[in-house]
């Protein structure tokens, strides 16, 4: 997948939770699973807010008993990414585009063409044979001038939107920063299941 530094820090971490070899928790536990989302949603925080939204997941893990499982990948996000130097580059807040949403819809319409994470020669051309139709097919639907599908498109801007939207509320403190990373996380599912090859 390509992507642009903003989500590189969501891929970061979850790349980090399966080298640490936590996807069977991941994938067994909801709590854990939800837990592990919402560390990939604290670069959406303002930086304000940041150690704050660290503090409320190491809680979260103590709470729901997954301190222990949980511990390596919190202090990997602290002494990787939440030194004083590297905590604002982290920081995503406030950043015009989350994502590279082009670059992104193009590669995951590679990805599904494809079907396998390391095709054959013939697997790869056949997917591109496949995109070539589909890509004609458009170009006859906007010849008699409508619009070709493009649901993939607009649910990736939604997000945008709505994660704008809750980085507002939490910066007015009209929710809580547990709340905006449960919500946030959701919306950036995506980037976390490619990173964790859930997909």
């Amino acid at each position: 997948m390509v992507s642009d530094i903003k989500t590189q820090r969501q891929q970061a971490i979850a790349g980090k939770a399966k080298k640490l070899h936590l996807l069977q928790y991941i994938q067994q536990s909801e709590v854990i699973d939800s837990i592990v989302r919402s560390c990939c949603a604290l670069a959406l925080l303002p930086l304000a807010k940041m150690w704050d939204g660290l503090r409320v997941l190491v809680r979260r893990a103590v709470e729901e008993g997954v301190w222990d499982i949980l511990s390596p990948l919190f202090v990997y996000i602290r002494n990787t990414w939440y030194s004083a130097s590297r905590l604002p580059m982290f920081c995503v807040f406030g950043a015009i585009d989350r994502t590279n949403n082009a670059c992104e819809s193009s590669n995951a319409t590679l990805r599904a063409a494809v079907r396998h994470k390391h095709p054959n020669i013939w697997c790869f051309l056949n997917a591109l044979i496949d995109l070539e139709d589909i890509t004609e097919d458009d170009i006859c639907v906007l010849n008699c001038g409508r619009a070709p599908n493009r649901a993939r498109g607009r649910t990736v801007l939604m997000n945008d939107e709505t994660i704008r939207g809750l980085q507002e509320d939490v910066q007015r403190e009209t929710i809580t920063i547990d709340f905006f990373l449960r919500q946030a996380s959701r919306r950036i599912e995506g980037v976390y299941n490619i990173a964790l090859d859930l997909l």
